[in-house]
C-alpha cells in the first residue's frame, strides 16, 4: 500500500491513485499540508484507506482544556459535553469485558472455587 503523505493540492490528491499500481492510503491531518478532502471523494478517486491520526487526540486535549478552564471559572464540576452516565462511560471503554474476570478471580467466587 502506498502511504500518501502531504500532497499539496486536490489535483495531486487525485493524481496519485492513477499513477500507483496498487492500493493507496491517504494521510489526512487537520491543518496539515494535505488539502481538506471529503473522504467519500478520496474513495471515489481510488484511495483504499484514509487515516486521520490526530483527530481523537486533538479533540480530547481540546475538550480537556475547555473543561478544566470551566472548572476553574465556576469552581464546581462542569457538565460533561455529552450526557453520558458513569456506567455508560465505563461500558464504552470495555469495563463489561472485565466483569467476568473480576468475578472469576474474586476470593469468594463460586466460579473460582469450582476451578480449584
Amino acid at each position: 500500500m502506498a502511504f500518501v503523505e502531504a500532497p499539496q493540492t486536490l489535483e495531486e490528491v487525485a493524481a496519485v491513485p492513477c499513477q500507483v499500481n496498487g492500493p493507496c492510503l491517504l494521510n489526512v491531518v487537520f491543518g496539515g499540508k494535505t488539502p481538506a478532502v471529503d473522504l467519500r471523494d478520496a474513495e471515489a478517486l481510488g484511495y483504499r484507506l484514509a487515516i486521520v491520526p490526530g483527530l481523537l487526540v486533538q479533540c480530547v486535549v481540546g475538550i480537556c482544556e475547555e473543561k478544566l478552564a470551566e472548572l476553574k471559572a465556576i469552581g464546581r464540576h462542569p457538565a460533561p459535553p455529552k450526557d453520558v452516565t458513569v456506567r455508560e462511560m465505563f461500558q464504552r471503554v470495555g469495563a463489561g469485558e472485565w466483569d467476568d474476570l473480576r468475578l472469576r478471580f474474586q476470593p469468594d467466587s463460586p466460579t473460582r472455587k469450582a476451578a480449584e
